[in-house]
């Protein structure tokens, strides 16, 4: 009798134990909708210098992202991150309103990157944006964002490369970092056996995730996007991999078929291209507008700073009149070019305010001497003889013999200065400089 009170006991406590462990939730079968995007790398809207430049920005992108949703609610909306940019003054004032507006947008999750905190980790706390850094240590964000619609639940991760972080030579332990541990793989698998579908964004080539991640553990996987084209989707093992464009340009809409056993496969990738045709979302033309009016702001002040200082007087710029006392011909087919006419394309467009356009239109903004603004400045609008040839003030003065900047160095013409792939993706110096010959290359050949 007592060894079978001992086995019933025994066996009462085993149909226990049973009981409370329950078996891993399989991922919801059938079709899936996701949206996805990143590294918007601060372009808040077009640069409209080109017609096939043209393309994005925050405005147009929030049309298309509310027709979506509310063509299928139950879309799940994540974004790879990259969303700012730090090389000007004026970065700070768009990536304000970047966070502003990217939080009107109704992303479900974002991803961070190492170059979203180059203006600290406060403004985007404040942002109220679901940011994710599921590998980060000293960041104050989530380390997994769960997300549920419709009865279909995914798991929203993101993963900073510890060798691309900008603060790995910083000495202390309060610094942001990231590591690479066990502790990530873990929550993958925590998520995978809640049914969760695991999707993780990372600036991590696909190579180098086979290598460094749990890919075994990863469902979908957003990597490093490294151009404006988003690429098609690619499947590795039992993980599809995603590679979004950047700057905006383009927004994809992904249709997945998971299995009863919870594998993931493609049914449809379509991407989307973003040209003017597309609209602009209403509900935001008041914060577009608040993005215009500080840029103004900001610009009123500089010129204030700018005349007060009267450096207009000491300016090191001659001027075309100056130019074509010598050179009639060049003169001539300068002011039948474009470039002669440059600052009133931003007026067109409203942008005489804005300092990221206003130096590829006028002659030295921002240097010594160059142009401020209409008023102060006429001379210096529209794309001048020294906008290529630099400063000639003393070229002039000394009859010629203080030699111009060169227009064609090691790093190929000085054209490219402005007309950069982002903002003249179309341009070939062979084509273009016919439009505007000068100089001895307009001079008919010898006999």
């Amino acid at each position: 009798m007592r060894v079978w009170g001992i086995l019933g006991i025994v066996f009462t406590a085993v149909i226990a134990a049973c009981a409370v462990v329950k078996p891993p939730a399989t991922i919801q079968a059938g079709e899936w909708t996701l949206v996805y995007a990143g590294n918007l790398n601060g372009e808040l809207e077009a640069c409209g210098c080109t017609v096939e430049g043209n393309l994005g920005g925050i405005l147009r992108q929030t049309q298309i992202l509310d027709a979506w949703r509310a063509e299928k609610p139950d879309t799940f909306f994540v974004n790879a991150g990259g969303l700012f940019n730090s090389r000007s003054p004026t970065d700070k004032i768009t990536s304000a309103f970047i966070r502003s507006g990217a939080a009107q947008q109704g992303w479900d999750a974002i991803g961070l990157q190492w170059k979203d905190l180059d203006y600290g980790v406060e403004p985007l706390v404040e942002s109220g944006l679901p940011w994710v850094a599921s590998n980060a240590v000293n960041l104050p964000f989530e380390k997994v964002r769960l997300i549920e619609k419709a009865g279909r639940k995914l798991a929203f991760y993101s993963w900073l490369n510890p060798s691309e972080s900008p603060y790995a030579a910083m000495q202390g332990d309060g610094f942001p970092r990231a590591e690479a541990s066990a502790a990530f793989s873990a929550q993958l698998k925590n998520s995978r056996e809640q049914g969760y579908l695991n999707v993780v964004s990372t600036t991590l080539t696909a190579e180098e995730a086979d290598r460094l991640l749990p890919m075994d553990l990863i469902d979908v996987l957003i990597v490093r996007a490294v151009d404006e084209e988003y690429r098609e989707p690619v499947m590795k093992g039992q993980t599809l991999i995603l590679q979004p464009g950047t700057r905006g340009q383009r927004l994809a809409r992904l249709t997945l078929n998971v299995s009863d056993k919870g594998e993931v496969s493609v049914k449809a990738h379509q991407v989307f291209t973003l040209p003017a045709k597309v609209g602009e979302a209403e509900r935001l033309k008041d914060w577009y507008q608040g993005y215009t009016d500080a840029l103004m702001e900001d610009y009123q002040r500089q010129v204030a700073l700018l005349t007060g200082e009267g450096a207009s007087a000491k300016s090191p710029y001659a001027g075309t009149e100056a130019c074509a006392g010598c050179h009639v011909a060049a003169s001539e087919a300068w002011k039948n070019s474009n470039h002669a006419h440059a600052f009133e394309q931003l007026e067109k467009v409203n942008k005489q305010f804005d300092a990221n356009c206003i130096g590829c239109h006028t002659v030295g903004f921002g240097e010594p001497g160059g142009f401020i603004d209409p008023q102060s400045t006429p001379e210096r609008m529209n794309v001048q003889c020294e906008s290529c040839h630099g400063p000639a003030k003393a070229h002039v003065e000394s009859g010629g013999q203080v030699k111009l900047a060169e227009v064609l160095g090691e790093q190929g013409p000085v054209c490219l200065q402005c007309h950069t792939p982002e903002h003249s993706p179309s341009f070939d110096f062979e084509t273009y400089w016919p439009r505007i010959v000068h100089g001895l290359d307009a001079r008919p050949a010898s006999p």
